[in-house]
């Protein structure tokens, strides 16, 4: 009978501590157009809206470099990153459900390859990315791993021929070129495809939160409501077999 007095006293007093736990996800990225925009529209967002709001916690959104937003996450300073590749980032919680795909493609100036044979031809070439992305743990070939801060910086670096190529996804090198003035030096092609997984602070909050954003991906993507977010946004294809 105490030990039963015992467990429902623990459980009344951490009653409040877990109601504060679950109020809110803090959510961290880099801004992606129409992904994370930072206004707080885009389809990441919506996608975190409709997991969450339905058990009463409010996503809070922070953008930041993409590097800044793994280390808040590893330090506990923030719930959830947008977003990794399987077993790319150590210091996390990944959710067992992917919720989109890139399409990685290599970006290099115009003429330099004749013949393209897919990650054949990076081999033994300086090929870059972004800091933290880690491409090099999925490609099958070795390269000369170059990282950079900036997008537009890699494109100078290429122009310069200070890089061979620059990896990336299709959508980031599209939104890239977009905004440059010499997006008619360069061609790009894909290399590989790479689902995305969100990753939560190993904490017991973050385990919580892991879990729910499994559930939810999974009920979205019965009752057609994920498809519906990717048609609303124009995102292309589910990136899940049947």
């Amino acid at each position: 009978m105490k030990r039963l007095f015992a467990f429902g006293l623990f459980f009344l007093l951490t009653l409040p501590l877990l109601a504060e736990e679950i109020s809110t996800i803090h959510v961290v990225s880099e801004e992606w157009e129409d992904a994370t925009n930072k206004d707080g529209t885009g389809m990441y967002w919506d996608l975190f809206r409709a997991i969450y709001t339905p058990h009463d916690i409010k996503v809070t959104i922070q953008t930041v470099p993409y590097a800044r937003s793994i280390t808040l996450v590893q330090q506990k300073k923030a719930d959830v990153f947008v977003a990794s590749y399987q077993d790319e980032v150590t210091g996390v919680l990944y959710s067992k459900w992917h919720f989109d795909a890139d399409d990685v493609s290599a970006l290099f100036l115009k003429g330099k390859i004749k013949d393209w044979k897919g990650q054949e031809t990076l081999s033994g070439k300086r090929v870059g990315w972004v800091h933290k992305y880690k491409y090099d743990q999925y490609l099958s070939v070795q390269v000369k791993k170059r990282e950079v801060k900036y997008r537009k910086q890699a494109l100078s670096m290429l122009q310069k021929n200070r890089l061979d190529f620059f990896i990336d996804a299709a959508a980031d090198l599209e939104d890239e070129l977009e905004k440059s003035k010499i997006a008619g030096q360069f061609e790009m092609k894909s290399v590989m495809s790479l689902n995305l997984y969100m990753c939560f602070a190993q904490t017991k909050k973050g385990e919580r939160l892991r879990d729910l954003f499994d559930q939810g991906v999974e009920k979205l993507l019965k009752s057609g409501e994920l498809k519906a977010l990717y048609d609303k946004w124009e995102w292309g294809d589910l990136p899940f077999n049947n």
